[in-house]
């Protein structure tokens, strides 16, 4: 590290002056000056800043005073005929249940709600009716959870529905006797062999035994052609030929001219033979 270099006493710092200031303002006379820092004067009092006094008056300004729509009373509500009811009713039957013959428009429903009403009502009516039909009942009251009243109803039941259910309680009687009397068989038990120590069990055993009326069948290589039958039947003979190694061009032509007849008296034999089982 070298000597630090002294500062020269000759040059001074300059303080940077503004010719135009001229200290503090003065007070005018005849008006409070105005301090920032001043306490509130009341105590609920809360200050804001000029923007959002500005963005409030705005706000305020650009207010719109919407008009109240009007309620129009509808007139022109949808009614619903039911005409079949109206026809059991006419008659003196029994009316059907939830849907009564006139429904009417309610006057705050649109005709969604009102259409998706009647489909609810037709929904449940038509459940209930299958319910009476199945069981053979007549439903009083059904509470909101589910709970339902119901009392046997007058109508008899037809002829073939009376034989159908007959019918099935035969068929269930004798499924619970089938049960009673079956007996188990034994003879799908698990059953476990007993293999003394040491013996090995190379491959499965072979049946020799021929099963009974089971049929003959000749082994292959054991039938003998129809065409041996129409052939000069030759005597054994003791001597034996050698198989031919040669090609057939590569042979004397006796010979050659021997075997082309032999093939062509087998072929015409063939021929004769299959004529014969067509006709």
């Amino acid at each position: 590290m070298g000597k630090r270099i002294p500062k020269s006493k000759k040059q001074k710092k300059l303080k940077f002056v503004d010719p135009c200031y001229s200290g503090p303002p003065l007070p005018v006379r005849g008006k409070k000056q105005k301090q920032w820092n001043e306490p509130p004067t009341e105590a609920d009092q809360q200050g804001g800043g000029r923007h959002m006094a500005e963005f409030m008056e705005a706000k305020n300004n650009c207010k719109r005073k919407r008009k109240k729509k009007k309620k129009v009373i509808k007139d022109d509500y949808i009614i619903v005929k039911n005409e079949i009811v109206d026809q059991m009713e006419d008659r003196g039957e029994k009316k059907t249940k939830r849907v009564p013959a006139r429904m009417i428009q309610r006057p705050h429903e649109s005709e969604e709600q009102f259409l998706r009403r009647i489909q609810n009502m037709a929904n449940v009516a038509m459940a209930e009716a299958r319910v009476e039909e199945k069981y053979n009942v007549e439903l009083v009251n059904v509470d909101k959870e589910g709970q339902a009243t119901y009392k046997p109803s007058e109508n008899v039941l037809e002829p073939q529905v009376e034989r159908k259910t007959e019918k099935r309680k035969k068929q269930k009687e004798k499924m619970q006797e089938k049960k009673r009397l079956k007996v188990d068989d034994k003879e799908f038990d698990l059953r476990k062999e007993k293999i003394k120590f040491g013996e090995v069990a190379n491959a499965p055993p072979s049946l020799k035994a021929k099963p009974r009326k089971a049929p003959e069948l000749n082994k292959a290589g054991s039938r003998k052609l129809a065409l041996h039958s129409l052939l000069p039947s030759a005597a054994p003979q003791d001597k034996q030929v050698a198989p031919l190694s040669k090609k057939l061009k590569t042979l004397p032509p006796e010979k050659r001219k021997a075997m082309e007849n032999e093939r062509l008296r087998a072929i015409q034999l063939y021929r004769s033979l299959k004529e014969k089982k067509i006709s």
